[in-house]
C-alpha cells in the first residue's frame, strides 16, 4: 500500500517504489562506471563484454536481478550529470520528484518529540483523514453527528480542532503556561498557518509548540473516542495537566 500512496505532495513519505528504482539504477551506475567491485567485474566479464551504453544487451538467461539492473539504464539516462561526491539514489529520487511539493506543514513532523502514537494521530489528522463523523455520515453510516465534545454542532475536522468550545478552552489553558498570545484562528486553513509558524524553525520555542501540539491533536481525538465509545469523559482542564506534564 504505501509504495502506491507515498508521493511527496500526499503523505510526505519517501515513496518507496521511486526510490526502489533509483537504487536499482544506482547499481547500474556502479557497473557503467565500473566500481571496483568484484561483483561488478563479474558482470562485466560474463555479461558485458566490452559493450557500451545503448549497445549493451540484456541476456535473456541472466537472473532476474542480474535482468534488473541492466534494464535500470533507462533511468539513468534521463540525467544528464551525477555527482559521484554525493548520494547517487538521492539525486535520482530528488530529480524524480521534481514538480512535487513538499507539503506544507512537514515542519511540524520533523524531529518531534512527542509520543510515536501522538505524532501519528497527529499526521492522520493534517492528511484530513481522520474518521470524523461528517465523512462517516459521506459513506452512509447512521452516525451521531453532534460533537461529543461541545454539544452545540456536527463534528469535523474543522469544528473538532478549531471551533468546538472545549478544544478552545484547553488550547488557551496550553498557550497560558507557554507564555504564547490566545488562540483566534476560526478556520482550519487559519489554524493550520498557525501551527505551522509557529512550529517552524530549530528554536527551543518552536521544538516545544510541536511536541505539545501533537499531544493536544492525540488528547483532543483520545477524549472524543473515549467518550464515543466508552461513554466516559475527562475534563479539559485534566487533560491539559497531563499535556504539560508529558512536555515538561
Amino acid at each position: 500500500m504505501l509504495t502506491q500512496v507515498c508521493g511527496r505532495s500526499d503523505l510526505n513519505l519517501t515513496n518507496l517504489r521511486i526510490w526502489n528504482k533509483d537504487a536499482i539504477a544506482k547499481n547500474y551506475w556502479d557497473v557503467e562506471n565500473k566500481v571496483d567491485k568484484l561483483w561488478i567485474r563479474w558482470i562485466h566479464t560474463y555479461y558485458i563484454k566490452g559493450e557500451q551504453g545503448d549497445n549493451i544487451q540484456v541476456p535473456k538467461q541472466a537472473c532476474w536481478m542480474i535482468r534488473k539492473i541492466l534494464e535500470a539504464r533507462t533511468v539513468i539516462t534521463q540525467f544528464s550529470t551525477i555527482n559521484p561526491e554525493k548520494s547517487v539514489i538521492r539525486q535520482l529520487y530528488n530529480n524524480m520528484l521534481q514538480g512535487k511539493p513538499k507539503v506544507p506543514w512537514k515542519c511540524l513532523m520533523y524531529m518531534n518529540a512527542a509520543r510515536p502514537k501522538s505524532k501519528f494521530t497527529t499526521w492522520i489528522q493534517l492528511h484530513g483523514k481522520m474518521l470524523t463523523t461528517d465523512r462517516l455520515s459521506k459513506w452512509g453510516l447512521n452516525v451521531e453527528k453532534t460533537c461529543c465534545l461541545c454539544q452545540l454542532q456536527e463534528e469535523s475536522r474543522e469544528h473538532l480542532f478549531v471551533q468546538c468550545t472545549y478544544v478552545r478552552r484547553l488550547w488557551d489553558r496550553i498557550l497560558r503556561w507557554m507564555s504564547r498570545p490566545m488562540y483566534n484562528a476560526i478556520t482550519w486553513e487559519q489554524h493550520l498557518q498557525w501551527t505551522i509558524n509557529n512550529g517552524k524553525g530549530n528554536s527551543k520555542e518552536a521544538q516545544v509548540f510541536k511536541m505539545m501540539y501533537a499531544e493536544i491533536t492525540y488528547g483532543i481525538w483520545n477524549e472524543r473516542n473515549r467518550r464515543t465509545f466508552e461513554t466516559r469523559r475527562q475534563q479539559w482542564e485534566t487533560i491539559a495537566k497531563e499535556i504539560i506534564y508529558l512536555v515538561v
